[in-house]
């Protein structure tokens, strides 16, 4: 249990926390019951990571007077985050339901999704097919475009961060902490200059694209790159090398420690199925499909 969690049996409005479910640089999520619909809910709590501290009055605040920026700016992202994933409505990504400010934080609630990541589902020694992991892929990419539309990206998609559902093995895309979108609101541009400091992604090794590091331009096919670098993970048994490493050794040796999909899985899944994740895992994001339609049509045209 982390150590700043709300207890079993904190009630905030209308809810009673049952658990915690999970925590993150970002927050801390819980299992909790609505006491007016007699369901049961995720929440999740702004409680940045090295950031911020819980009192004994439960309430949140900076851990000192130099990070009140940083809390400021992330709790407004929190909020911002709340606001455009509740205009989605999609059977793939996890749904915000409400959310609300108490104990001088955020909160957003979900719906709970019976399930377990596909990472729980690795760990437990479970293997993919071909055919499974297309299923999986073409209803995330769906979920995917749905949200690029808006222009919101994850930033953080791995295979801990996908659920299963206990009854269909449906994928549910979660954890939306790292998103960043394009700040379409009047003033935010000027925001996001004055605050370029804040800690504003997780990276994730293996997973997270040179651009994330490098702090460049970020587009559709960052999410593309950590998707096929979790279906690499997914399919082969080995976390891809991490992209940082491998721009540091193409420079200073003109070789890529990666080894291709179509290396590994060969025999395993068909070479156009490979040639995809290859395709999406290109260390230049110009290299790569721009954008989930130029994905699909390349995997179309890999069938």
């Amino acid at each position: 249990v982390h150590v700043h969690a709300l207890p079993e049996g904190y009630q905030i409005q209308q809810y009673t926390i049952m658990g915690t479910l999970g925590f993150g640089g970002f927050g801390i999520s819980y299992s909790a019951l609505d006491n007016h619909l007699k369901r049961t809910v995720a929440i999740k709590e702004y409680l940045p990571e090295g950031a911020a501290v819980r009192d004994e009055t439960s309430r949140v605040h900076p851990i000192s007077t130099q990070h009140d920026g940083i809390y400021n700016w992330g709790l407004h992202r929190f909020l911002d985050e709340a606001r455009l994933l509740r205009q989605f409505q999609h059977p793939n990504i996890v749904s915000v339901e409400d959310f609300f400010e108490a104990n001088d934080t955020a909160y957003l609630v979900m719906n709970y999704i019976r399930g377990r990541s596909i990472q729980t589902d690795l760990d437990k020694g479970r293997k993919f097919s071909e055919k499974e992991l297309k299923v999986i892929l073409y209803q995330l990419l769906d979920a995917l475009n749905c949200i690029h539309r808006d222009g919101l990206y994850h930033r953080d998609i791995s295979p801990d961060n996908i659920l299963l559902r206990e009854e269909d093995d449906s994928p549910v895309l979660i954890d939306f902490g790292s998103a960043r979108y394009e700040m379409r609101m009047q003033g935010t541009a000027q925001d996001e200059q004055d605050q370029g400091a804040a800690p504003t992604t997780i990276f994730k090794p293996g997973y997270s694209p040179v651009e994330q590091y490098e702090g460049t331009t970020q587009g559709p096919y960052t999410d593309i790159y950590a998707l096929a670098a979790s279906l690499y993970r997914i399919a082969f048994d080995v976390r891809p090398v991490d992209s940082l490493k491998r721009s540091g050794e193409l420079r200073l040796t003109n070789s890529d420690p990666l080894i291709p999909a179509k290396q590994r899985g060969a025999g395993k899944f068909s070479a156009n199925f490979l040639e995809t994740i290859d395709v999406a895992l290109r260390l230049d994001p110009s290299d790569r499909p721009q954008n989930i339609s130029a994905w699909l049509e390349h995997l179309q045209d890999q069938v």
